[in-house]
């Protein structure tokens, strides 16, 4: 005698297969959506150092909600956000990027004056004609971060021949502390205006002043003695 397989049981293992089946379906494509474009939940962390921003950003790392974003809290991946807009950022506007380093320094400033942390361009008008190693007097004002006696002052001009800046001979006459001071500066000019530049702020330094560097004849009749280039026959 045959007997025919229950209807039931059949239902039974039909039915199981299928949902075993969705199952997998279900767990493949959740995996394939975590593996593609994975969440990550960074930490918040108040007045640290560290890269902190707020907003929403996608990239190749996936999706970051709107949480304070630390770096180094980022699980399962080996990349880092990158925030470059202005809107990146939680404290203000991002206007640029600042590097440090112990040799860093402008490129556009004499080699000389790395030490020195301020600059300021001072513009000679109305050079009728080329002159070269010609004295220029200067009233200089004192500036917070100077030093109190002007000895950090430095002045350079532009040598567009060489594309560098080249630091000019300079003396001061007279200054009173923090106040003013009288300088002459031995400055190559040419027609119209012409642009030099004053550094300052460097505690360390040491006065350079010299006379003898701006003019061809000087004598600061300090001492007893008379310079020999003002010596002349009777």
């Amino acid at each position: 005698m045959i007997e025919k397989p229950c209807k039931k049981a059949q239902i039974d293992v039909d039915f199981l297969s299928g949902f075993f089946l969705f199952i997998l379906i279900v767990a493949y494509i959740a995996f394939s959506v975590a593996h593609v474009f994975p969440k990550y939940i960074a930490q918040s962390i108040e007045n640290d150092a560290k890269l902190q921003a707020w907003g929403t950003s996608e990239n190749f790392m996936g999706i970051v909600e709107n949480n304070r974003l630390d770096a180094s809290a980022l699980v399962n991946s080996a990349y880092s956000p990158i925030w470059d807009t202005d809107n990146g950022w939680n404290k203000g506007t991002h206007n640029g990027t600042v590097a440090a380093a112990g040799n860093l320094m402008k490129a556009t400033w004499a080699p000389g004056e790395a030490s020195w942390n301020y600059r300021k361009q001072i513009v000679i008008n109305g050079s009728t004609s080329g002159l070269t190693d010609y004295p220029v007097n200067m009233a200089i004002n004192w500036t917070g971060g100077m030093d109190s006696a002007f000895k950090d002052l430095r002045f350079t001009y532009y040598d567009k021949t060489v594309g560098l800046q080249k630091e000019i001979p300079y003396w001061i006459e007279n200054y009173t502390a923090s106040a003013n001071a009288t300088v002459w500066i031995k400055a190559n000019l040419t027609t119209g205006n012409n642009t030099v530049y004053m550094y300052y702020g460097n505690p360390a330094a040491l006065s350079a002043s010299d006379g003898f560097s701006v003019f061809s004849v000087f004598d600061d009749f300090n001492d007893n003695s008379l310079n020999p280039a003002w010596a002349y026959d009777i």
